[in-house]
């Protein structure tokens, strides 16, 4: 392809990046002399990009997994940065295993009560014909991003490692967790092949369960192709079983791992632990609605989301219980409706609770009036009181605190109407992710930190450079400052401090 050549590698780099899998990366790349230089000149992005594209919306769970393996294998000792040959082939191989796990699992996630673990003939007859049950693309993610982070959790070595890895996550990704642990469970113990029925049954399975997803579907796949290997692999974790009963291992894996879900906090529907991943009123909307419902009933605000996303609950005490005003009881980070049209509806806008001067809060309101003025919008506040012993509050010029709803409507979103609106929604939700996370020593520093990365620095000619720093992100529109592999990077450190 001698025309290549005469295209700028900018154009090569932008093509190698939209390619979606890494062996059609590597048949690219043979192509053309063109094409090989500009991936050696930009193969951590390039490779990195096409992971991104390969895996889709969870490769942050993907990658995270690749980087506690090269950790456990001490291929994290090479320090590579960016995507290794290693990374490159763990993404590959783990995608492929979860990809089974997911034909295999999913049908126990719709109805875990197929197989009852103390009868032989349901065990039996799900190993026969295991039902194949097709998911929906969200059902997908929720299930992959759950089996990426079960993985992760198996290869943690300590308690103290475990518990904090669990607390990087809100409830409601946790009850997705242990919805796709209780379908494994079950997967784990139908390999086994006998009814839970001595200790020794149960201390057998929680020890095949410490293993983690990859070497359960190896057992499962060995079960029907190589029975002979199968017996001996199994015979093996019977010896490792036996040999950790008296020192506390591996058999009281699954005896822990449930301990730290009923410190969770859970509602009390138990059900929610078997329809968290699963799509409709009676699966993840069920849980949004339960969590919700803990959350107005104890004075929790709550901010929760689903796979992908971060968030926490915080609780009042009794003491600095709030009369709530009814619109707070709407409280919100998260919404959805069957239809656009739902989505969109003023009901439906997010609402969210934040700790503000007083006098900041009706700057606020005048600066996102005056734009919504020039826009020819009704003028609304964009803040009101939460607490209806701070309803004074906006009406003096005092810099007392007080609880404010901050509602985000259709009108007024991010990046849509007017900078003016913008400026002080990415401010506002600099304080909300303060007052949302736990309080420590650091929290001011990180709010003030935050805060001034927000500040308007009319020097800046350029208008991507100033907002890119306006949001406090790297701009994506030059290469030359596309570092797609600090996330890389990211990873190493994340998994330094938990593994």
């Amino acid at each position: 392809m001698p025309f290549l050549a005469t295209v700028p590698q900018d154009i090569h780099y932008k093509l190698l990046s939209s390619l979606h899998g890494f062996e059609d990366l590597s048949a690219t790349v043979l192509s053309a002399r063109a094409l090989h230089s500009a991936f050696q000149s930009n193969r951590r992005r390039v490779l990195s990009a096409v992971g991104r594209n390969f895996i889709g919306s969870i490769f942050t769970d993907a990658l995270l997994l690749a980087r506690a393996q090269e950790k456990r294998d001490g291929l994290a000792a090479l320090k590579v940065k960016g995507l290794s040959s290693s990374t490159v082939r763990l993404l590959v191989n783990n995608a492929e295993t979860i990809g089974e796990l997911q034909t295999i699992v999913f049908g126990l996630l719709k109805d875990q009560h197929a197989v009852d673990l103390r009868n032989r003939a349901t065990m039996t007859q799900f190993a026969e014909a295991p039902p194949i049950v097709a998911a929906s693309e969200t059902e997908s993610i929720r299930f992959k991003v759950a089996a990426y982070r079960f993985s992760v959790y198996c290869l943690i070595g300590s308690l103290e490692g475990r518990i904090a890895f669990l607390k990087r996550y809100p409830q409601l990704q946790i009850l997705e967790l242990s919805h796709f642990v209780n379908a494994l469970w079950i997967l784990a113990s139908v390999i086994r092949g006998r009814p839970l029925e001595t200790d020794r049954d149960w201390d057998l399975v929680s020890t095949l369960m410490s293993t983690g997803p990859h070497n359960i579907l190896r057992l499962w796949t060995l079960k029907f192709t190589h029975p002979v290997e199968f017996k001996a692999a199994l015979n093996e974790h019977k010896k490792c079983a036996d040999n950790d009963e008296d020192e506390g291992g591996e058999v009281y894996f699954m005896a822990e791992w449930c301990d730290l879900m009923d410190a969770q906090g859970f509602p009390s529907d138990a059900g929610l632990r078997e329809c968290a991943i699963l799509d409709g009123e009676a699966g993840h909307e069920r849980v949004v609605r339960a969590l919700e419902a803990v959350a107005m009933n104890t004075g929790v605000a709550v901010a929760a989301t689903s796979a992908g996303g971060r968030a926490s609950l915080e609780m009042d005490s009794e003491e600095d219980a709030h009369p709530w005003t009814d619109e707070e009881e709407a409280a919100k980070r998260l919404t959805y409706g069957t239809t656009v049209t739902d989505v969109l509806e003023p009901t439906q806008d997010i609402l969210l609770l934040l700790l503000l001067r007083a006098d900041f809060a009706a700057f606020a309101n005048r600066l996102v009036g005056h734009a919504q003025a020039a826009a020819g919008l009704n003028v609304a506040s964009i803040l009101t009181p939460a607490v209806e012993s701070h309803e004074h509050l906006l009406d003096a010029k005092s810099g007392a605190e007080g609880i404010f709803l901050c509602r985000i409507g259709r009108e007024i979103m991010w990046q849509q109407l007017d900078r003016r609106i913008d400026e002080v929604l990415e401010a506002l939700y600099v304080f909300y992710r303060y007052s949302d996370r736990t309080m420590s020593d650091w929290q001011q520093t990180r709010l003030l930190t935050q805060l001034s990365k927000r500040a308007i620095r009319p020097a800046i000619e350029d208008e991507f450079d100033a907002f890119a720093r306006w949001v406090g992100r790297r701009q994506i529109f030059s290469i030359d400052d596309m570092d797609a592999e600090n996330s890389d990077e990211e990873h190493e450190e994340e998994m330094s401090e938990i593994m």
